[in-house]
């Protein structure tokens, strides 16, 4: 396979921020720790040493989390390492959509690998573990319950309300048919059908299928995942917790950076409300709200005095979810992390986070976008040559590719600019004759200039229509070859499911994926097969 870097200039889909910050713009400068690079990692190695303190807890959540689970041996030591005092985690985060969802979510773990694979090979003497922070919590059903693959969106229906992780499985089943059939039955697909299978078994929530699904993905890999939504995680955060319930820190620290970030140009991602927890029950996450007699669950009879909250978090920790205020923080503090390897939107709300970091002592972890990619077909790759399109050329407004084709394949010129300058140069003329026999008819000629330059762009409009009714062929190519690559409206990262690539090149996909997503390097990446 080819690969052609492109950089994120290029990519009218990408944000201004997303360019902003993989071009190192000054302007984040002050809202980030360390720009990525291999040799910022030695500091950040230090800082975290000397303030993590979670070793032991977070190994034992693994192997809980783990005991019945089968490991390469590569998993195990990983697992085994981070028990040392010299290991550290590269880590990445997602919601764990269904079925992995949108490309993305496999190439920022991808990414995650090579990077600590890159950091082993640099700092020998110290391990990093790539590890996948399952953000099992969130409660956004419409946003989880659904991925495309092949052109064709499969959903979901069962809403069961809370924590989209605690959601029973049960009612998968005719879903995970309808995956396997169309999966189709060569050798890739029956390699995909036996992980779901192995996966989605009767008696686990969501979030524990995920688990094995995920594992089993990237298991030879070495990759660990954490389901964060454990008691004994949880109680660790607890002096977090409390702090935001009674002192609404993060509230008054994400503002003043928020107001900071605007005035450089930057709108802001999250709002930072007094209290950033949710109260978790079954089938509801409901936010916690301060009040004048103490606190409310929203949307429930739940009331506590500020007494009776407190002694709620210490009986039950697992109950209070932190939101996306909360969240960077509190894996930070689980995780002996170096680094965060995120997208774009992700990066735009952590930019907000480093006062509240420092705040509560916490190192904050390089930021580190993610690889972007295109993949092209050979299909795809041939049609472009037919129709003379290069690589930038498909990510452009399909409008604007439809002119320019237009214009380069057409016999005649299909614009009157060179009229237009000749209009123009006669009313001028004539408006100087007029203004020395009656200025009052000025305004008449105006008019007279101004419907014959519309006269002259409907009938621009019409040449256009009628070539491109005699390049019709052409042009529903370039639309249809848009439409399949998952542009322009968007990028096909964030569309089609990996399944569709697995199927044409099985396990090779991830090898191929670790060994190129090296997440310190700037540039869009183009896969061509």
């Amino acid at each position: 396979m080819k690969i052609d870097r492109l950089s994120f200039e290029e990519i009218p889909q990408l944000s201004a921020f997303d360019k902003a910050f993989q071009a190192e713009d000054e302007r984040l400068k002050e809202f980030i720790a360390e720009v990525p690079r291999l040799e910022a990692f030695p500091r950040l190695i230090s800082k975290k040493s000397m303030s993590y303190k979670h070793r032991s807890l977070l190994q034992t959540c693994l192997l809980k989390q783990y005991r019945d689970i089968e490991c390469t041996k590569k998993t195990a030591q990983h697992l085994s390492n981070l028990a040392k005092d010299n290991c550290f985690t590269i880590t990445t985060a997602h919601q764990p959509v269904l079925f992995t969802g949108p490309l993305y979510f496999i190439y920022k773990i991808a990414g995650t690998i090579h990077l600590a694979n890159k950091l082993k090979l640099e700092y020998p003497e110290y391990d990093f573990v790539p590890l996948y922070w399952m953000g099992s919590e969130d409660h956004d059903f419409e946003e989880l319950n659904h991925l495309n693959l092949f052109g064709k969106k499969l959903q979901w229906e069962d809403y069961q309300g809370g924590a989209y992780g605690h959601y029973h499985t049960e009612s998968l089943g005719p879903l995970i048919e309808s995956l396997k059939s169309m999966l189709g039955n060569s050798p890739n697909a029956y390699e995909l059908k036996e992980m779901i299978e192995r996966s989605f078994i009767s008696g686990l929530n969501y979030q524990e299928s995920m688990f094995r699904f995920i594992h089993q993905l990237f298991d030879r890999f070495g990759l660990i995942v954490l389901i964060p939504d454990a008691p004994e995680l949880k109680k660790a955060a607890i002096d977090l917790f409390k702090d935001d319930l009674l002192h609404n820190s993060s509230q008054k620290l994400i503002a003043e950076t928020s107001e900071k970030l605007r005035a450089a140009g930057f709108s802001n991602q999250a709002y930072a409300r007094p209290v950033n927890l949710f109260y978790l029950m079954p089938g509801k996450r409901e936010r916690i709200e301060k009040t004048e007699k103490g606190f409310v669950v929203l949307n429930s009879d739940l009331k506590f005095s500020e007494a009776e909250i407190l002694e709620e978090l210490e009986a039950h920790p697992e109950r209070f979810s932190p939101n996306v205020i909360l969240r960077p923080l509190y894996q930070e503090m689980i995780l002996p992390n170096l680094a965060y390897i995120g997208g774009g939107g992700e990066l735009a709300y952590w930019v907000e986070r480093k006062s509240q970091f420092e705040n509560y002592q916490v190192p904050f972890p390089i930021l580190i976008r993610r690889n972007s990619l295109q993949w092209i077909d050979k299909n795809s790759q041939e049609k472009m040559e037919k129709l003379g399109l290069n690589i930038t050329d498909i990510f452009k407004d399909t409008e604007q590719l439809i002119r320019a084709h237009i214009a380069k394949n057409s016999n005649e010129t299909l614009h009157f600019d060179e009229e237009r300058l000749s209009i123009r140069a006669i009313f001028t003329k004539m408006s100087e004759k007029i203004k020395r026999v009656d200025a009052s008819l000025l305004g008449n000629l105006a008019a007279q200039e101004a419907a014959l330059l519309n006269a002259l762009e409907k009938l621009e409009s019409k040449l256009l229509k009628s070539e491109k009714q005699k390049q019709e062929t052409a042009l529903n190519q370039i639309r249809k070859l848009q439409e399949k690559l998952g542009l322009p409206d968007g990028l096909q990262e964030r569309k089609e499911n990996f399944m569709s690539l697995y199927i044409s090149l099985g396990s090779s996909l991830f090898d191929f994926l670790v060994e190129n997503l090296n997440p310190l390097e700037k540039d869009f990446l183009v896969i061509n097969e």
